[in-house]
């Protein structure tokens, strides 16, 4: 089934690669930067991480998750160059977007709480209607921006401690999958084609179930 999507996939990825630039592609960018960090040019590596950071933040928004690869550069470079202050402004940018990413997430819960409430609804079990509901009250309210001031913000954690008190924490492959695919396509929309390709070839390496006929036959490429 893979095979299949490759051969169905592939050639149009390939097709746009002819068309597109591959001069101002991402990966371009991202290959030489990464150069100047491997050679200890950190003042250069900075420079173009930056430009990076510009164009990703408008190809995907401030909060998305993709930004994260190429904050955590930042942060860890100005480490090593000694610049303290910069590394604290491009940790607080990592904390943000991953605590923006939770709290959207926790949106997903509401359907299944309200079939719940309607359950216990019909048992007349005021009190668990009422608690639920409380919890639906909770998420609603919840604002996924972050205030942005000179202050450090730290985000606040879900405790969820087992008997053996280890989280698991770990990405299924469709999720993974889904992310590869997700990146994929917004750097197609934005004619990022090297990068696209790269993405796309990730989340069909994996073999994830989700990316099946059906899930591509819902997607327009373009």
């Amino acid at each position: 089934m893979i095979r299949i999507i490759k051969k169905i996939l592939l050639p149009s990825i390939i097709s746009a690669l002819l068309i597109g630039s591959f001069n101002s592609s991402l990966y371009d960018k991202k290959t030489l930067a990464q150069n100047y960090y491997e050679s200890e040019l950190y003042d250069d590596a900075i420079i173009i991480y930056e430009e990076i950071f510009l164009i990703e933040k408008e190809v995907f928004g401030y909060n998305s998750l993709n930004r994260l690869e190429t904050v955590e550069k930042l942060y860890k470079i100005h480490l090593l160059n000694k610049n303290a202050d910069k590394a604290k402004e491009y940790i607080q940018e990592y904390l943000d977007i991953q605590y923006s990413y939770i709290v959207k997430q926790q949106n997903s819960f509401i359907q299944p709480l309200e079939e719940l409430k309607n359950i216990y609804t019909i048992e007349k079990k005021p009190d668990i209607v009422f608690e639920i509901d409380s919890l639906i009250q909770i998420i609603n309210d919840n604002t996924d921006i972050v205030k942005k001031d000179s202050a450090l913000t730290l985000p606040k954690i879900i405790i969820n401690i087992n008997d053996t008190t280890n989280i698991e924490t770990e990405y299924t492959n469709n999720d993974i999958a889904l992310e590869y695919m997700g990146q994929g396509l917004n750097y197609l929309k934005n004619n990022l084609y090297t990068d696209a390709k790269i993405n796309f070839s990730k989340a069909l390496d994996l073999n994830a179930e989700i990316l099946n006929l059906n899930y591509f036959k819902k997607i327009n490429f373009g």
